[in-house]
């Protein structure tokens, strides 16, 4: 790709990286001292920001410097794990345990070591992703606090919990795409201010989805006259756009100024061979026929799921599932694309529903429903656009899924856990005490849509292929 065509995202990424990183930071470092000083906001808002900000850095942005550091060897990155749990035991058990201090709530501090340990562990598989993620989460927690901070100015500090959370979430993701094409870039030999740029142009689409998505899920979901939902949709999507972009801005142009080298593609190169020989069996058991039956079994489970449920499912999400489906579709310019996220979102938010209400677990309130849904929807969205982009005349229906994950599943898996972090590290705040319930409902919803994805990429691939034939 020529610099001319890197577009105008991806040109300031590649050419101008440090005065557009500047001039975000200040902006949004501004809006959010703004909203925590405003006089008319109340101390509870300087309190929120100042609490979302401690939660996100520490349990959620603290487990990925650690992983930015894992060894290469295996013996290395256990013996890494090995100190984050003794350093994690030692602060749960001699620390001064109080249920209101962050750092020092049990629950907070194993979650922070779980994800450590896990990133730590299967760093090899997440690559770059893991490598450079705390960049995306830095960016993305700073554009998430100026959400806030525009709450806060705009009389609507209820709101900072599950907004920020979501916007910090999505934002990350946006973040981990950049990072992921660059390294793909990079590693079939474009420069590096090119790779960047190209990664950032890429992004900028998947980023516009994800705000659409995450503000379409509080403008239907949330419960609250048109004023307040309208209201809700607005703060979503300005705090998703300034954490995505400015996450994607803050990664690529890193990556830019970085002076990568050959390791960089050899670890990438290694990742996907990695990952193919993984695949490979999987593949053999989802031939075009298989997959078929897979999507016509899914099909049948959520009508049964749909009638067991004591309570009726609602038509409000399911409105939504249409609309960000309908919003894939247009954004991506793929009727393929829009049809993945409908069915996949739809099969997964059926399925959550059962198993909440199979287990009798507490009700969720409609901001976490809405924050668990509009993360599902933005990685959902990260999924259908790399099948896009994976399709060519020289892979048949397999391949093309293959092709995919190789892609796309790492930052899913990462982008997941990640926003399941988030939502928890809000919660063990006092911020919002409905992020561990939003979490684990995000979590079903992801896996769900991990599983299925595979099987009705191979279905739809194949369908479309007997159709132009």
């Amino acid at each position: 790709m020529d610099r001319e065509q890197l577009g105008l995202v991806g040109g300031l990424a590649a050419d101008r990286p440090v005065i557009v990183l500047l001039v975000i930071a200040f902006g949004l470092t501004a809006l959010s001292a703004a909203g925590a000083a405003d006089p008319n906001s109340g101390p509870e808002t300087r309190a929120a920001i100042l609490a979302f900000i401690a939660a996100g850095a520490c349990i959620a942005g603290i487990p990925l410097l650690v992983a930015s550091a894992a060894p290469v060897r295996l013996a290395g990155r256990l013996g890494l794990c090995v100190a984050v749990m003794i350093l994690s035991v030692g602060l749960i058990v001699w620390g001064p345990i109080e249920p209101a201090a962050l750092l020092t709530a049990p629950g907070a501090i194993a979650a922070a070591a779980a994800f450590a340990v896990l990133l730590v562990i299967s760093a090899p598989s997440f690559g770059a992703a893991a490598q450079f993620a705390y960049v995306s989460a830095a960016a993305a927690l700073l554009g998430a606090a100026g959400g806030a901070g525009l709450m806060g100015l705009q009389g609507a500090p209820q709101l900072i919990g599950p907004i920020a959370s979501i916007a910090l979430a999505v934002g990350a993701v946006a973040g981990f795409a950049a990072i992921c094409d660059f390294a793909a870039l990079f590693a079939r030999g474009a420069e590096r201010r090119q790779a960047a740029g190209a990664a950032a142009q890429f992004g900028a689409g998947p980023a516009l989805y994800s705000a659409v998505a995450a503000a379409g899920a509080f403008g239907i979901l949330y419960e609250a006259p048109i004023e307040s939902r309208l209201a809700a949709a607005g703060f979503t999507c300005a705090a998703v756009i300034a954490a995505a972009f400015g996450a994607i801005f803050a990664s690529a142009g890193a990556l830019a100024l970085r002076h990568s080298t050959e390791a960089l593609a050899v670890k990438e190169n290694r990742r996907r061979e990695a990952f193919r020989q993984f695949w490979r069996p999987i593949r053999r058991l989802i031939p075009p026929s298989t997959a078929n039956a897979t999507v016509a079994i899914a099909a049948i489970a959520v009508i049964a799921a749909a009638f067991d449920m004591r309570t009726p499912f609602e038509m409000s999400l399911s409105g939504y599932v249409i609309a960000a489906a309908g919003a894939a579709g247009l954004i991506f310019f793929s009727l393929r694309a829009g049809i993945f996220v409908f069915f996949s979102l739809f099969v997964g938010a059926v399925i959550a529903k059962w198993i909440w209400f199979a287990f009798e677990a507490p009700p969720l309130g409609p901001a976490e429903d809405a924050a668990a849904v509009g993360l599902c929807a933005a990685l959902l969205g990260q999924l259908a656009i790399a099948w896009r982009d994976a399709r060519s005349p020289r892979l048949n229906a397999r391949e093309t899924a293959e092709a995919t994950m190789a892609d796309a599943a790492r930052l899913y898996v990462l982008g997941a856990l990640f926003g399941i972090v988030a939502y928890f590290a809000a919660s063990a705040s006092g911020l919002w005490p409905g992020g561990g319930l939003a979490a684990a409902e995000a979590g079903v919803m992801s896996v769900i849509g991990l599983l299925l994805a595979p099987a009705l990429m191979t279905a739809l691939s194949d369908a479309v292929r007997r159709e132009l034939q």
